[in-house]
């Protein structure tokens, strides 16, 4: 007996912030994130149904109707710094057998599963962490991670390992008007790590 035909399905390739993409340059490479909005955080129906308008914003609307007809979504990201590849996906088993099923090479070590316990957004400045961090570095439960002003960032559990350590603050971005009053313009959703991370 053959085996069942499968339902034909769609699959759909976009390059999302096309204008981000646009503006690289070699030499700033971190630059060319976002032009006003980080593309990532604009997809609440608060942001896609609101009054705002940006590149970012005009773009996710434009995906919206493919992005919620879709069965599963891959979102391939770049990272700052040189690690090995990984998914990020919301604890639901259908993503993890996505995930498991994909081929992994030979000589690659097998995947490991985390599970997010905490994100840390820096508040000061000056933040530092207790050693050379990229990625993937494991900490011994309640180990010095790293220290935010006078904050000290530990460890949670044993085998703790961190994931795209940043090290710009998300101090909100302000305009001004540069016409005398120095007051604020409204602020559009940028930090600082949005220029740099």
């Amino acid at each position: 007996m053959p085996a069942p035909r499968r339902a034909a399905r769609t699959l759909t390739l976009s390059l999302a912030n096309v204008a981000a993409y646009e503006t690289f340059d070699a030499a700033q490479p971190f630059e060319s994130r976002l032009i006003t909005h980080n593309l990532n955080r604009v997809w609440s129906s608060a942001w896609l149904d609101g009054n705002e308008d940006s590149v970012e914003l005009r773009r996710a609307r434009e995906m919206r109707p493919a992005v919620a007809e879709a069965e599963h979504i891959l979102d391939i990201h770049s990272t700052s710094q040189d690690v090995v590849p990984f998914w990020v996906y919301p604890a639901y088993e259908r993503n993890a057998a996505v995930a498991s099923a994909l081929p992994v090479k030979p000589a690659a070590a097998p995947p490991r599963r985390y599970k997010l316990l905490r994100t840390h957004v820096i508040q000061h400045e000056i933040c530092a962490f207790t050693r050379p961090a990229i990625g993937f570095e494991t900490f011994a439960e309640g180990e010095l991670i790293a220290t935010d002003g006078p904050l000290e960032i530990r460890a949670l559990c044993d085998g703790c390992t961190i994931f795209m350590p940043a090290r710009q603050a998300q101090v909100p971005i302000d305009h001004f008007d540069g016409q005398g009053a120095f007051e604020n313009l409204p602020r559009d959703g940028r930090c600082v790590a949005d220029y740099w991370f």
